[in-house]
Order: structure tokens, then C-alpha cells, then sequence
């Protein structure tokens, strides 16, 4: 009697075991929050900086939660430029913008001390899509407001012209008169070199 209420209870929770390992082995796995989350930041100019968000496929930042602030006293923030987000009912803070892909923001500064490192702090705060939400994040960077990324297209030289590109030009032009005043001057310079003097005796 007792083999087979043993055998009954085998057979009763034997699905449930199973369904638990299952949902076990198929928890996500969630990345850590600086893989999630990349961010970088660079000088544009003097008074602006450029912050540059790489989020991974399946996370999302707050946009509201998204701050910068100058830890030191070489500058201070007069604004800072964000792209609009995506509206979302988060289930943790309620309606509000995310943003799911990545993104870049802009950092105008003012009272700027371009003689000493900038000390720029960053705090964020994203979630994945499974439901993981981390906690605030913050990063400091130190930057020379001297390092400046380049931005001005590239100065491009025209090579020098010589005659024989300036006798195409003509023709390629198509301006008869010209092409005739070329010649009758080419051809009077040409007839007061010395090489021309030794033969005014013959043709004269």
C-alpha cells in the first residue's frame, strides 16, 4: 500500500519538478550595467561637448534620469541637448520617455577655464526589457578642453595650371576670338626671342 501512494506522489509531481528546472534553465541572462550602457564623451569646442549613448538591443535608458554636472570648477553647464524619447508605461516610475537605441546629447558650457582638465560627471539610469532595472549609474570623465575633435572638412588645393591645360581650356571653351588673340600673342613673343634674331637677315 505504502509502494504505491509513493508511486501515485511520483507520478502527481514529477510535471511540476520538471516545469521548475525548465523555467530555471530558461531565466534570461542580463549583461552588466557598463555592457548594457556605453558612454562616451568628447570635446566638440571650447564651450561644447558631445555625449555619445550606446544602448544594446533589449535595455532602455530614462531620459528624465539622464544628467550631467561639472565636478570641478574649470566650467559650469549651461544647457544640455537631449533628442526627444519614446513614451512608455514603465511599470517602475509611470509614464514617461526612454530611449531604446543609441543616441547622442550635447553639453553647452559656460565660465570656461580652458587652462585646467574638465571633470564632467554622468549619472543614468536604465532597465532591460525583461524586467531588470539597475540602479543609477555614475561615471566621471576627465577631459582637455584643448583636445578639440576636428570637424572642418578638409582644405583642398587646385594643382597649378600649365600651359598646355590652359590651351584645352580654350578650346574646350569654344571662344574664337580668344583662341585667335592666344596665337597672335604666342606668336609675337615668339618672334622677340633671340633664338628667332639670327634669321631676320635671311627672311629679310
Amino acid at each position: 500500500m505504502m509502494r504505491r501512494l509513493l508511486l501515485l506522489a511520483l507520478f502527481c509531481f514529477a510535471p511540476l519538478a520538471q516545469a521548475d528546472l525548465l523555467s530555471f534553465g530558461n531565466k534570461p541572462k542580463f549583461l552588466p550595467p557598463d555592457q548594457a550602457f556605453v558612454l562616451k564623451i568628447e570635446v566638440v569646442d571650447q564651450r561644447t561637448l558631445r555625449a555619445h549613448f550606446t544602448i544594446t538591443p533589449g535595455y532602455y535608458l530614462y531620459r528624465d534620469k539622464t544628467t550631467f554636472s561639472i565636478a570641478n570648477d574649470t566650467a559650469k553647464i549651461a544647457h544640455v541637448t537631449l533628442p526627444p524619447g519614446e513614451t512608455k508605461n514603465d511599470p517602475n516610475f509611470g509614464v514617461l520617455q526612454v530611449f531604446h537605441d543609441s543616441f547622442q546629447g550635447e553639453l553647452a558650457l559656460e565660465a570656461v577655464d580652458v587652462k585646467m582638465p574638465l571633470a564632467v560627471q554622468a549619472t543614468y539610469q536604465g532597465c532591460s526589457d525583461e524586467g531588470l532595472c539597475y540602479p543609477p549609474i555614475e561615471k566621471r570623465y576627465t577631459l582637455e578642453l584643448t583636445q578639440v575633435v576636428s570637424t572642418a572638412p578638409p582644405v583642398i588645393t587646385p594643382a597649378p595650371e600649365d600651359e598646355n591645360s590652359r590651351i584645352a581650356q580654350l578650346f574646350r571653351d569654344g571662344n574664337f576670338w580668344l583662341i585667335v588673340s592666344f596665337f597672335f600673342g604666342a606668336g609675337l613673343l615668339l618672334a622677340l626671342t633671340p633664338c628667332v634674331f639670327p634669321m631676320i637677315p635671311i627672311l629679310s
